[in-house]
């Protein structure tokens, strides 16, 4: 932002002013035909003077594809501004063939929970699959996933109960995902063991 046709512009209002007359340009032009805004967090999460002055009608999208502990700090911002949000977390399938499961079991799991604990009105799960390698299909085991703990997150917060918890569900999930998608009816992880 502030280059080419806009760098003017930018200049002379700044870059937080004109970022946040855009959004409610965009906020106003859907509201008079009835749609909701939903906007990613990121860039208001950065600058207070941005997130002080969008209509409070708009949804945040509170996004992080990176295995945490925890995702409150980042949820709790927006929140306290006053905003609905929705939990973003992501399949890991950037730049791979396959997506690394350890990483998004965790990343959709905590955020899942986290945003459920916190209000959240759901969850998108994302799935950029950037830079062309990634094989879609072997997405179907995080697709799955996401919907798991959206439909009901795990609820522990201490690290150790988290943990534990976690690889419970997922060895539940991995033995359904193996009778729902591949027909195996014998409970063993067989598919899920091998992608992982």
């Amino acid at each position: 932002m502030g280059s080419g046709k806009a760098e003017k512009y930018v200049k002379k209002v700044g870059a937080s002013e004109a970022y946040s007359r855009h959004i409610i340009w965009l906020h106003d032009f859907l509201a008079s035909r009835q749609k909701t805004t939903l906007m990613w967090a990121d860039i208001v999460l950065k600058d207070k003077k941005i997130i002080d002055k969008l209509p409070k009608d708009i949804q945040m999208l509170v996004w992080s594809y990176a295995p945490s502990e925890e995702f409150r700090s980042m949820i709790r911002p927006v929140q306290e501004a006053g905003f609905d949000f929705w939990v973003v977390p992501g399949n890991s399938m950037w730049s791979t063939v396959f997506p690394m499961m350890p990483d998004y079991e965790k990343n959709i799991a905590n955020f899942a929970r986290d945003g459920h604990q916190l209000g959240s009105k759901g969850l998108i799960n994302t799935a950029w699959n950037d830079s062309g390698e990634a094989l879609l299909n072997s997405s179907w085991h995080a697709f799955g996933w996401g919907a798991e703990m959206a439909w009901k997150p795990i609820v522990a917060t201490e690290h150790d109960a988290a943990e534990q918890e976690r690889a419970e569900r997922i060895c539940i999930f991995d033995t359904n995902f193996n009778f729902q998608f591949f027909h195996f009816y014998n409970n063993e992880n067989i598919i899920a063991d091998f992608l992982r």
